[in-house]
């Protein structure tokens, strides 16, 4: 496998993670940055991985293993995953079919996927580098992190927001690459759901202006319509019960981990700015 585009040329190393072999190591990245809330302001600011790992990952094996997985995502059950592929338990023939099936085509997708690896006690970094996704190419993206940022020369992409750390606690007896990379099909399996799930509503009436099909599987430019008037926009279903976000984290437990996965309390690291933002 090729590096990626526009990432710095070196020798790729050997697999290291025997779940998941496509993965090799490639050089790290010089254009890492984090978003860091002070004062209300978000502050960039650059960060230094330790080490990154580049391959492909492909949720579904096909348009029905998409169907029936959905079913499983959409009811919370948890699934089993072999090298980024999310298989198809038993179970799935016994839930009923979704409303959204009939929409999830061509799903059989790989994504180039980028991990950057911290100094512990933090949790890594993923990106898909092909197809990108930022919010240049999906603004109305539910679920990505805005603050985690790789800006390459000729596009920035944006970090995954998979599971909560607050929620999600890693192994740390075990690798951490393979759990973060499991996460991250998950992630890519409910994002092809939510891309082909897209319809355009009037916000104001909630009227269904546009059924998506045929049309949103794509991105959107910057400049369309639904941007330059807000009232019109696009929502898509993103399966699956979502975590604690906004001014639901000041729920969290203080001695608990940080739900944005620097490894600490919530109360030695977001808490005291959440609590400026959210309750003035």
């Amino acid at each position: 496998m090729n590096s990626p585009t526009n990432l710095p040329a070196g020798e790729a190393g050997l697999p290291a993670f025997p779940s998941y072999p496509q993965f090799i190591s490639v050089p790290v990245p010089d254009c890492v940055w984090l978003n860091t809330l002070a004062d209300r302001r978000l502050i960039p600011t650059k960060v230094q991985p330790i080490r990154a790992w580049q391959g492909l990952v492909q949720p579904f094996a096909s348009d029905e293993a998409a169907r029936l997985i959905l079913r499983l995502l959409a009811s919370d059950k948890a699934v089993d995953i072999a090298a980024g592929r999310i298989l198809v338990s038993p179970e799935a023939g016994s839930i009923m079919p979704h409303a959204a099936e009939p929409r999830l085509t061509d799903c059989k997708r790989a994504f180039d996927v980028l991990v950057l690896e911290f100094e512990p006690p933090a949790h890594p970094w993923v990106f898909s580098l092909s197809p990108a996704i930022s919010r240049t190419e999906f603004y109305n993206h539910p679920h990505l992190r805005t603050d985690r940022i790789l800006r390459l020369p000729s596009r920035t992409v944006h970090g995954f927001c998979i599971y909560s750390a607050a929620q999600f606690r890693l192994d740390q007896a075990l690798s951490v690459v393979p759990q973060v990379l499991n996460q991250a099909a998950i992630f890519l399996a409910k994002h092809i759901v939510w891309q082909k799930t897209q319809r355009l509503f009037n916000m104001a009436t909630g009227e269904m202006l546009h059924d998506g099909i045929g049309s949103v599987d794509r991105p959107f430019p910057s400049n369309s319509i639904w941007q330059i008037h807000p009232i019109e926009q696009w929502k898509g279903f993103w399966p699956g019960t979502e975590s604690e976000n906004g001014v639901n984290h000041l729920k969290l437990d203080p001695e608990g981990e940080c739900w944005c996965g620097k490894g600490l309390k919530y109360k030695d690291c977001c808490r005291s700015e959440e609590e400026k933002l959210w309750r003035g």
